[in-house]
């Protein structure tokens, strides 16, 4: 079936019941082209805004410039809304801000481009004259009137720091005293004996007592000279051995013991059978050693 979509008069009163007098014209069957009207509906709306925000400062700007005048920053929200103070809200009136003396400007003869020098070149000379510029560039940049913050932790590395420093002082103080001694000991030596100085053979001397803060590289004696002696040194390719090795441990032959009788079955695998099969073979091995031994001492 076919679907009727009926029209819905709206406004039939004011078409067909007209004054007597009235001249009805039709309408324009479309907008001249020539003519760019548009809707105040099509219009975009303008956004409202507070009083307070008429100033179009940035606010990083803005918060710059507090900084350089002394005024503290605020610790909260930063949407534009000026902090009241306790009179304020108890109704008083607050005492009005500090004004800054005004600093006349005087231009900067070298704030000029050079002839022949590139735009960016004059654009670095012009951001680092301006008196915020050190705010841009990375480190620690000291401001005059402004209180630093420091974290927990960069106090206790600054507190560990110092101390290290105070205890390095006092380890070189502590140094330079003892070898003060030691030369006015000498020197007076040298006087009893009659402005002679004797040499004494160096022998096993005394490790002195490190002072605080001293290690063990801070000594005159090599750490690792132990270890070097026990070290086998490295071996050439024609060196020549000059005698056995010698054995700094001994090996311990291996006794089993059963019931307290002792056996002895050394260097002989267990999988020649029982012990007493081992005990047998062991001696044999021994006899053929001694037999080859003598044979050996008879033909030279």
């Amino acid at each position: 079936m076919p679907h009727k979509h009926t029209r819905k008069r709206t406004g039939g009163a004011k078409d067909f019941d007209l004054a007597p007098g009235a001249v009805v014209k039709p309408l324009a069957a479309f907008e001249h082209p020539t003519v760019f009207t548009k809707k105040s509906s099509d219009q975009p709306k303008k956004r409202k805004r507070n009083a307070r925000n008429e100033d179009d400062t940035p606010r990083a700007f803005a918060r710059l410039m507090q900084m350089q005048a002394g005024v503290k920053p605020r610790s909260g929200l930063d949407d534009g809304a000026s902090r009241k103070s306790k009179k304020q809200k108890l109704g008083q009136e607050a005492p009005p801000p500090p004004t800054m003396p005004s600093k006349t400007i005087t231009s900067d003869p070298t704030l000029k481009i050079q002839p022949g020098e590139r735009l960016a070149d004059f654009a670095a000379r012009v951001d680092q004259a301006l008196p915020m510029g050190g705010l841009t560039r990375k480190g620690n940049t000291k401001i005059d009137g402004i209180k630093e913050r420091q974290t927990k932790t960069e106090k206790r590395l600054k507190k560990m720091y110092a101390e290290w420093r105070e205890e390095d002082v006092r380890r070189k103080d502590a140094i330079e005293e003892f070898q003060e001694k030691q030369e006015e000991l000498a020197e007076e030596k040298e006087t009893e004996l009659g402005g002679q100085s004797l040499a004494f053979p160096e022998g096993k001397r005394k490790k002195r007592k490190r002072m605080l803060g001293e290690t063990a590289m801070d000594d005159d004696e090599d750490p690792w000279a132990v270890l070097k002696e026990r070290r086998e040194k490295p071996k050439g390719l024609h060196d020549v051995v000059q005698a056995p090795p010698t054995l700094k441990v001994i090996p311990k032959e291996k006794f089993k013991v059963r019931n307290g009788a002792k056996v002895n079955v050394a260097n002989v695998p267990a999988n020649a059978g029982s012990l007493k099969r081992r005990e047998e073979l062991g001696d044999a091995r021994r006899e053929v050693i001694e037999r080859y031994r003598s044979m050996m001492k008879g033909t030279r």
